[in-house]
C-alpha cells in the first residue's frame, strides 16, 4: 500500500484507487477546517455537540479534499462540491477531461474514499459487539438476508451482519440513493460466500450490472464497495493528516 502520492491520475476506466484514512491522528481539526472547507462544510461541523464527532467529520472532509487535489491539480479549498438531493456529494461537470466520480465513509476513527471515473460507493462500519445484529436484519435487511444470517454460526453473526450492511450501504452509494426504504428491497450475499448483489427488486438488470466487493481494512471494521464496471484494477493507498497540503 503506497503512503502518499501526488498528481494522481486513473489511467482507465477501470482504475479504481482506495484510500485508507487515519482520522485519530487529526488533533488539531479547527486550523485545518479554517484552511480548507467550505463555510457549508464548516457550518455542518459546528451542528455536531459532541467534539469526537466534529472532530472525525472535519478530518474526512479535509481528506477528501485534498485527496481531490491530487487528481485535479488545485488547492484542496479550490475544489467546489455539490450534493445531490440524498447528501452524496460530487464535483459538478466542466468542459474538458472527465472529472473522477468518488464515495466517501467514515466510522470510529477510520475513513474509506474510493475514486474511480465509474459509478462507485464505498462503506467501511466499526464492528461493535454490543449491537444486536440480528434484531437490525429482520427489521431492515430482505426475508432472504435475516434467514442467512440467522442460519451463519453465532460466533460469525456480529461480522456477518457489519459486513453486510457496508455491502448494502456501498450498493446504495453507487446508485446515489439513500437507505430510508431501500434496504429491504434487496439481496446481497453474507460473507460465507464472495461479496456480490443478488438481485433488487426494483432494478431487476442490476445483478448483472453492478460488482460488489469486500475491502480488507483494519482489524474491527468491515468494508466494502460498490461500482458499475465489471472489471476493476485496485490500488490501495494511505493518507494521515501530516500529509494535507494547505
Amino acid at each position: 500500500m503506497a503512503e502518499r502520492a501526488d498528481d494522481l491520475q486513473l489511467e482507465s476506466e477501470h482504475c479504481v484507487h482506495i484510500w485508507h484514512i487515519d482520522l485519530s491522528a487529526f488533533s488539531n481539526p479547527n486550523v485545518y477546517a479554517a484552511k480548507i472547507l467550505s463555510p457549508d462544510e464548516r457550518r455542518r461541523a459546528e451542528r455536531f455537540s459532541r467534539a469526537v464527532v466534529r472532530r472525525r467529520f472535519i478530518a474526512s472532509h479535509v481528506a477528501l479534499r485534498d485527496i481531490l487535489s491530487r487528481y485535479l491539480g488545485r488547492s484542496p479549498r479550490e475544489i467546489q462540491l455539490c450534493c445531490t438531493l440524498n447528501g452524496k456529494p460530487y464535483l459538478p461537470a466542466k468542459s474538458g477531461s472527465p472529472l473522477p466520480r468518488f464515495s466517501l465513509s467514515h466510522s470510529g476513527e477510520a475513513a474509506m474514499l474510493a475514486v474511480a471515473h465509474s459509478a462507485i460507493g464505498v462503506d467501511i462500519e466499526r464492528i461493535d459487539p454490543a449491537v444486536n445484529g440480528l434484531r437490525i436484519a429482520e427489521r431492515f435487511f430482505s426475508p432472504a438476508e435475516f434467514a442467512a444470517l440467522q442460519s451463519a454460526p453465532l460466533h460469525e453473526q456480529t461480522h456477518a451482519f457489519f459486513a453486510v450492511w457496508a455491502r448494502k450501504e456501498a450498493y446504495l452509494k453507487a446508485r446515489g440513493e439513500g437507505i430510508q426504504y431501500r434496504l429491504h428491497t434487496f439481496t446481497v450475499t453474507i460473507p460465507s460466500g464472495p461479496a456480490g448483489l443478488i438481485d433488487d427488486l426494483n432494478d431487476p438488470m442490476a445483478a448483472t450490472q453492478w460488482k460488489l466487493l469486500d475491502i480488507e481494512t483494519k482489524d474491527g471494521f468491515a468494508a466494502a464497495l460498490a461500482m458499475s464496471t465489471s472489471e476493476a484494477r485496485i490500488s490501495h493507498f494511505r493518507w494521515a493528516a501530516k500529509d494535507t497540503r494547505l
